[in-house]
């Protein structure tokens, strides 16, 4: 089991810093903080939240204007300034979380400039090891914060 997730790691992390082809540009932030959903909560926002703390995440920047981000991040506890009743932490099975536009801010816009842009997909997993691989796309015409009611 122990070596099956070794490969999966292996596997997840060759795919988050392959280049691809068709790229325009590629920017790094290492070394940050941020949270995601492990889990189903009992709370109105249906959701439980862990803290991570990300080794980096990579914004590619495709020749048509859109962008593809992959991170990884470990968790490092259960993200309580919602309160109690929001926080969870590294899930027992593998939690996968995907969604559409303005259910994922971009930890890149936030680390670099401060803004607050949504990715129109994503897809996060959390593992039990407390790894956590995150991959969000974005379309040319940045979608705002604003326009997403942030």
């Amino acid at each position: 089991m122990k070596r099956t997730s070794t490969l999966v790691t292996a596997m997840l992390l060759t795919l988050l810093l392959a280049l691809p082809a068709n790229a325009s540009s590629v920017r790094f932030v290492e070394d940050f903080d941020s949270i995601v959903v492990v889990g189903v909560g009992d709370n109105d926002i249906g959701v439980l939240l862990a803290s991570m703390q990300c080794t980096f995440i990579k914004r590619v920047v495709h020749p048509d204007g859109s962008a593809t981000e992959t991170q990884h991040c470990m968790i490092t506890g259960p993200f309580l300034d919602f309160g109690p009743e929001y926080a969870g932490d590294v899930p027992d099975a593998t939690y996968v979380d995907s969604g559409g536009e303005c259910l994922w801010e971009s930890d890149y816009w936030l680390g670099t400039t401060g803004e607050s842009i949504s990715a129109n997909r994503y897809t996060s997993v959390a593992m039990p090891s407390g790894n956590v691989y995150v991959k969000a796309e974005y379309r040319a015409d940045l979608l705002t914060g604003e326009e997403c009611g942030w």
